[in-house]
Formats: structure tokens, C-alpha cells, sequence
């Protein structure tokens, strides 16, 4: 991607934080970094939506419908908190996807969206060296485990490493009942752990909420943030918060949405 970028002549600003969305009459100038402000005609944002609005567009009158009393009111989706594991062992009796979902699915969901520590959390474990060995050292194996959790918004406890250890032992629990797995927690031997913090601070999502605004149905379809800015000329929008949803295949449907809305208005703007 990056070869074909700058084969068709663009240029790529690497290490450089955007703080602002530049704005003039209701049209786009171009972004703002520490170091310099950069010009451009059109501006696309693919930083979480409600991250775009609140923090990179200064002027609320620019924000339309979408001010900050408006991106706080909205509901968010459950966040996660992530292992990375290095395994000392081969697991070749578990798929590389394996989805665990304790006895009450009911009661999982509901302390997510409350705000609560799961007692039973559901978990999605991923040996991804399974598929592709040379994503460990042999012998050794690659473990992803995700738990979905609450967003940072509603959550009624803290991210430190007590609430971690809650949820490690959780899943040490858990997956000690699965076949070659049952001393899991003494055959790890490499740990990176990102929680709804991390989320929030290093990949911008609002409030930690790994995929964005809920789907609810004044969420969805015509109701969802859409890829085209109804106020200001020349600003677009994509990501998981953003028309048509969450999820790889639909986040790309969504990328491709908002490159068809800039093509066309290139064509009436007679670039």
C-alpha cells in the first residue's frame, strides 16, 4: 500500500500527531501537527469519528449535529482487554480460532453494558502460530486472547493491575479446560497486555470502545456518522463509527463508501 501510495505521487508524514482539522468558511484548508500546518483541498479522517469531532474539529458551529453534548450522549460499544501471549508448547489439538462463551450469555452482556467486572467473561482465544508457523520460535506458540469488556464511559472500576490479574485468572480458568492447555498460566513465557486504556490512548477510540457507536437502530444505516461532512466542504469521514458499522470487511465496505463520495465531487469540482 504504501509502495502504490507513493508511486501514484503521494506523500506520507510519518510520526506526526494531528491536532486539528483546518477550517475556513466552512471549508477544509488542510491539518495542523505540532511541527506545521499541511494544505490540502480535501481531508479525510480515519481516526475514531467521535475522537474526530471532539478533538481535531475546534469549532463547534463546524461540528453540525455531531458537538461534544451530542458525542457523549451516544452509545458506545464494549470495549476489550487483550493478551499477548508467547506459549512454550504446540497446541495442534485447538483451532487457530476458538470462541469459549460461559453458561449465561445473559449476564456476561449485561455487566459489560452496566459497567460491572464479568464473573464469567466470555473469551475469544486465537493461536495464530497455528496457521502460520513462522509466527513463533519452533516449539513455541503465539497466543491472542480477547475479553470484551466495558468502555471507559460507564465502566465503574479502574484499569490497574488488579483489575488485569481479575480477568488473567479468569481466563486461566478458562482455558486450563481446554485440551494441552491445562497449565496454561506456567507455560507462558511472554506477556503484552492492552486494556480499554490503551485503546483510548494510543489508538484514539472514544472512551476505549474498540468498535465505535453501537448499531443501534438510530445508529445505523441513514442515522449512522456518514462519510461525507453535510457542513464543511472538502472533510470526510471513515472508520468503524461511521456508515455502514464495525467489523474488517464492513470497515473496508465503509473506506470504499467514502472514497466513491470524494471521486465524485473531484469530478463536479473539475480535478
Amino acid at each position: 500500500m504504501e509502495k502504490l501510495f507513493l508511486e501514484l505521487g503521494g506523500k506520507i508524514h510519518y510520526n506526526k500527531e494531528v491536532q486539528e482539522i483546518l477550517i475556513e468558511n466552512k471549508k477544509v484548508l488542510g491539518i495542523k501537527t505540532k511541527e506545521e500546518n499541511i494544505k490540502s483541498d480535501y481531508v479525510i479522517s480515519n481516526a475514531d469519528f467521535p475522537y474526530t469531532m471532539k478533538q481535531l474539529i475546534k469549532d463547534e458551529k463546524n461540528k453540525g449535529k455531531y458537538t461534544n453534548d451530542k458525542i457523549d450522549s451516544m452509545d458506545y460499544s464494549c470495549s476489550c482487554l487483550i493478551f499477548y501471549w508467547g506459549v512454550d508448547g504446540t497446541f495442534e489439538d485447538l483451532k487457530t480460532h476458538n470462541f469459549i462463551i460461559g453458561e449465561d450469555l445473559d449476564d456476561n452482556l449485561k455487566k459489560i453494558f452496566e459497567g460491572n467486572l464479568v464473573e464469567d467473561p466470555a473469551m475469544y482465544l486465537e493461536i495464530p502460530s497455528n496457521a502460520d508457523k513462522s509466527l513463533a520460535p519452533e516449539g513455541k506458540s503465539s497466543f491472542y486472547l480477547l475479553i470484551p469488556t466495558s468502555e471507559l464511559g460507564i465502566s465503574e472500576f479502574s484499569w490497574d493491575e488488579k483489575t488485569i490479574d481479575y480477568y488473567r485468572q479468569k481466563a486461566f480458568n478458562t482455558l486450563s479446560k481446554l485440551p494441552g492447555l491445562e497449565n496454561i498460566k506456567n507455560i507462558i513465557e511472554l506477556e503484552k497486555v492492552f486494556t480499554p486504556e490503551d485503546f483510548e490512548r494510543k489508538f484514539n477510540a472514544y472512551r476505549g470502545a474498540t468498535f465505535g457507536l453501537q448499531p443501534t437502530l438510530k445508529q445505523s444505516n441513514h442515522w449512522r456518522p456518514q462519510s461525507k461532512s453535510k457542513e464543511v466542504e472538502g472533510l470526510y469521514f471513515t472508520g468503524s463509527s461511521t456508515h455502514p458499522g464495525a467489523g474488517v470487511p464492513i470497515v473496508i465496505e465503509g473506506g470504499r463508501i467514502c472514497a466513491e463520495e470524494l471521486r465524485r465531487d473531484e469530478k463536479e469540482d473539475g480535478f
